[in-house]
């Protein structure tokens, strides 16, 4: 979402929705709550206070004109979009709607698209870790309740420990990763770069880290295969049939040339099948990664590819060209809120457990929530730092619009403290969450 306006010579009803247009082509003007009333534009905004009209006699002219004027600059400011409103704030023209100049309402966009920007990534990352980090808790016995991301994370590690104590201390705890692959739309951080700065045309973007993509032509490198796909080359990922190689995970069929009883761990070649973090030949459908050699790729391709790839993405942050501080991070934070990131893969393994119910529950309860964990905090990896700078960003933002004079200012108040509340709030919860889905990983891992 960009902070962006209306079109040209689109009016808005008070609820945010397009004034109608009666079938002679005359605009309709909205209904609108109390205390509001709609300007030339069809926009609501607050009712003028009512005044005596003034005497009209020779030479009084002067005087009613000045009084006119004087009434209108006295009339409150439509009020802002607060912080709880994403859709409102993203759609706000504050150079029309409050009479600002445009330096000044690059500072609004870029400032109230950040704080909402951060209160939806927060929430995301904590609804979804507090969902995965509660379903490990309770499969290891925890009977919850679990109000947020961190006590439920809590009650996972502790789960994990719990169990692991039951395993005995000569239990050796293998957990195989196949991380997964999170990547940032360079395409949409140009467009919110533009929308941000009301200018007409998009910043440049360019990416620090990997440029990843589509390949129409052939791919030499890694290739994300999502969904399962026939992998010409080594499967880095989950090979479903006609595998031969490494299986950090469950081999199916032959192992080191001798037919397995059931599936198991091969810790020599594997041939049949890998349930996960497969390393080889995969002649059946791969999922997860494959090591290409100037080959097609049918998913994401993260090496060379042949041709210029569509829909290109970034491994890392993206910068925008010439962007004002509050624009880059408003857009940055909507990057990593908008990620797009695949799953990870997660083979656990214990052996010489004492206790093999309890092996098998932990095993499982790894296997099975993990990868989530896993995933939301690749996503935050490396975004740390520009998480932590958006709050300072926002305060210098929130600084230079109150030092603006701007007679729209009395009507901003609340709206502006809401953002600031958010910002301060959404961090802090992001870096929390990102210090448990830390510690769920490591405490899974056996480390």
């Amino acid at each position: 979402m960009g902070a962006c306006g209306n079109p040209a010579g689109t009016s808005t009803s008070g609820d945010g929705g397009p004034a109608t247009a009666s079938s002679a082509g005359v605009v309709v003007a909205p209904t609108c709550p109390p205390g509001l009333s709609a300007d030339p534009l069809g926009a609501c905004v607050a009712s003028a206070p009512s005044a005596p009209l003034p005497d009209v006699t020779p030479g009084a002219t002067a005087t009613a004109s000045a009084s006119a004027a004087a009434s209108a600059s006295a009339r409150p400011a439509p009020g802002c979009p607060d912080v709880t409103e994403p859709d409102r704030v993203a759609a706000f023209e504050w150079v029309k709607s409050l009479g600002v100049d445009a330096p000044l309402g690059v500072h609004l966009r870029g400032t109230s698209g950040t704080a909402v920007e951060l209160r939806l990534l927060a929430n995301q990352i904590e609804t979804q870790l507090r969902t995965a980090c509660a379903a490990m808790a309770s499969e290891l016995g925890s009977k919850g309740p679990f109000v947020s991301s961190q006590t439920a994370c809590q009650a996972a590690i502790d789960g994990l420990h719990t169990t692991r104590s039951k395993l005995g201390p000569a239990t050796k705890i293998a957990v195989h990763v196949h991380p997964p692959l999170c990547a940032e739309s360079a395409e949409a951080a140009r467009e919110c770069g533009k929308r941000c700065s009301g200018e007409d045309a998009a910043p440049e973007a360019t990416c620090p880290g990997q440029t990843v993509g589509k390949c129409p032509g052939a791919c030499d490198g890694a290739c994300e295969m999502r969904p399962p796909s026939t992998c010409d080359g080594t499967c880095l990922g989950q090979c479903e049939s006609a595998f031969t190689g490494t299986c950090a995970g469950s081999c199916k069929g032959k192992c080191d040339g001798k037919t397995m009883a059931q599936p198991g761990e091969c810790k020599g070649k594997c041939e049949g099948s890998c349930d996960s973090v497969a390393k080889g030949e995969c002649k059946g459908r791969c999922f997860g990664g494959c090591q290409l050699h100037a080959s097609a790729c049918n998913g994401i391709c993260a090496g060379k590819c042949s041709v210029k790839v569509e829909d290109p993405r970034c491994i890392g942050t993206i910068k925008l060209a010439a962007a004002a501080p509050e624009c880059a991070a408003y857009c940055d934070m909507q990057s990593i809120h908008r990620m797009a990131c695949g799953p990870a893969q997660v083979d656990a393994r214990a052996s010489g457990a004492k206790d093999s119910a309890a092996a098998a529950a932990y095993v499982s309860a790894v296997e099975k929530h993990l990868p989530a964990i896993l995933t939301l905090s690749q996503q935050l990896k490396g975004h740390t730092e520009s998480i932590g700078r958006s709050k300072g960003i926002v305060a210098d933002g929130l600084k230079a619009i109150h030092e603006s004079g701007s007679p729209a200012l009395p009507g901003l108040a609340a709206c502006l403290s809401s953002y600031d509340k958010a910002t301060s709030e959404s961090t802090a919860s992001l870096a929390a969450s990102a210090r448990s889905a830390a510690q769920v990983a490591t405490t899974a891992e056996g480390k």
